[in-house]
């Protein structure tokens, strides 16, 4: 017999437990989540004949649409279930009852980011849709010219207080559908990119403002996990952050809203599903997706 609840603090054992067979993420990355963002009223877990088998985060955020309405959803995250549980429908269920429990709050909508593509068909079987399209490209420092600073000396790359970082990507943002984010969500990304030995940035150049989130990947490789830089020219940008992290890769992210990077292709990064009647819903999930409504920080 299953049931499903709220987390409590005296779980967080057995979440590491799952957390680690599932995600195979090492110890102090794990320490690091629990201690630094879960919040026990925020998760939900399922039981098994008592056992914690599946659990789930519930992240807050708001769409922002064109027209200055402001809708609640909510980003189901961590979606695991202990292997020794698997084949047996439980994450669904557990799906199914965290987007119950946000509906009862009059939240409009439930989103996801699965983990591989393979996982976007899984989810259409819970009527969930793709979209959050975004660019991504890689970019290599040893096809750029070399980058001087001395002769570029309006460029400015500062890190940025998660504050500040998120009026910066909502200026950037302004005039278009996208997520918004809780000041703790962004807060937790700062502290995941301080982790990797790297950070939030606001970015000038030639008069230009623009941010990005940045990780590192390995001594030499980055992930910008959000790049909004409003101009068709990003390479001076991508040559000044490779030359301070003496990086030779950049793998990058962009909204589709913005200029693409150069050879950069377009994907679904996330998908949607309604969870209020659509009597009641401000726009169709049609209209979302045809708005190109931009995600950003997918936490991933």
């Amino acid at each position: 017999m299953s049931t499903t609840r709220l987390s409590l603090t005296q779980d967080i054992p057995r979440l590491k437990q799952i957390w680690k067979k599932c995600f195979q993420d090492p110890d102090a990355f794990i320490d690091f989540y629990f201690a630094q963002f879960h919040e026990p009223d925020q998760s939900m877990v399922l039981l098994v004949d008592g056992e914690i088998a599946s659990m789930l985060t519930m992240i807050p955020l708001t769409l922002q649409l064109r027209t200055d309405c402001t809708v609640p959803c909510v980003m189901l995250y961590a979606i695991a279930t202990d292997p020794a549980y698997q084949g047996k429908g439980l994450a669904r269920e557990l799906m199914e009852a965290a987007n119950a429990y946000a509906a009862q709050r009059n939240i409009a909508y439930s989103l996801l980011v699965p983990a591989s593509p393979s996982l976007f068909s899984f989810y259409e079987k819970s009527c969930y849709e793709a979209g959050f399209p975004v660019f991504e490209s890689t970019y290599f420092a040893k096809d750029a010219p070399a980058f001087s600073f001395e002769q570029n000396s309006r460029y400015v790359f500062l890190p940025l207080s998660a504050e500040h970082y998120n009026a910066l990507r909502d200026e950037l943002c302004a005039s278009n559908t996208y997520i918004k984010y809780p000041a703790a969500s962004v807060l937790f990304q700062k502290r995941l990119s301080a982790l990797s030995g790297a950070d939030l940035y606001a970015i000038e150049f030639n008069n230009i403002r623009g941010c990005a989130a940045v990780e590192r990947l390995g001594k030499q490789k980055l992930f910008i996990k959000e790049l909004l830089w409003p101009s068709s020219d990003s390479n001076p940008v991508l040559d000044g952050i490779a030359s301070l992290f003496f990086a030779q890769e950049i793998f990058l992210r962009s909204p589709l809203f913005l200029p693409a990077p150069p050879l950069a292709v377009s994907r679904p990064l996330a998908m949607i599903k309604p969870i209020q009647p659509s009597s009641v819903l401000p726009c169709s999930v049609a209209d979302i997706q045809k708005n190109e409504t931009y995600l950003g920080l997918a936490f991933d």
